[in-house]
């Protein structure tokens, strides 16, 4: 019986007697492993001990793309443990994208461990990883936090996160925006912020000094 007719069988086997499906898988070659694997995976997956185990018994080609979509869910409580498993990931694209969907994850549930950790890493690790979005995450969340450690940004990124965590701020303190906004690197993107909110705090508060 071809592999791809034996799934449904294997996600049957797993959800009655995990241990000896387990033990069955493990005797598969490596491309009936890699067709039958998305399967059993997909049927189990709310046994975080149990996925654990098919990962490791499966090959990277079937198992690395399923960590990268639920790595976070596998080690819930530990943003940094998820991304040093993500980091161990052999296939390259794999990798990338655990990693990045553990930093969103994290930037959403601790963004001062997050950017502790990050500013830890290597050049090379940073330049690998796809960041924006955890960054502009935190800057429209924890403007204030963004502002005061944008030094651990990715420096061609780190203008457009800044005006974003100046919006942000504004929306909540106009003065206390104006007055970050003045201790930005001189520029472009200073005069403008100065000038926007400037306008803005005008119109809200004309009498204001």
């Amino acid at each position: 019986m071809p592999p791809h007719l034996r799934a449904p069988l294997y996600q049957k086997w797993f959800k009655v007697s995990p241990d000896a499906g387990l033990a069955s898988l493990r005797t598969l070659d490596g491309l009936d492993k890699s067709i039958i694997a998305p399967s059993v995976l997909s049927a189990v997956e709310d046994d975080v001990g149990l996925v654990t185990k098919i990962l490791v018994a499966v090959p990277p080609s079937a198992g690395d793309w399923y960590a990268a979509r639920w790595l976070v869910r596998l080690v819930p409580d530990s943003p940094s443990e998820a991304f040093a498993r993500a980091e161990k990931l052999s296939t390259p694209g794999a990798r990338t994208e655990a990693m990045t969907r553990v930093l969103i994850h994290w930037a959403a549930r601790d963004p001062h461990s997050l950017i502790d950790y990050y500013a830890g890493l290597d050049d090379a690790l940073r330049q690998e990883l796809s960041t924006a979005y955890c960054w502009l995450q935190i800057a429209w969340n924890e403007p204030e936090l963004m502002l005061d450690r944008a030094d651990v940004l990715p420096p061609g990124r780190r203008a457009d996160i800044q005006k974003r965590a100046i919006e942000s701020l504004a929306r909540r303190d106009p003065r206390a925006a104006y007055i970050r906004a003045t201790r930005l690197p001189r520029g472009l993107n200073r005069a403008f912020a100065i000038e926007s909110l400037a306008n803005s705090f005008a119109r809200r508060d004309p009498d204001a000094r």
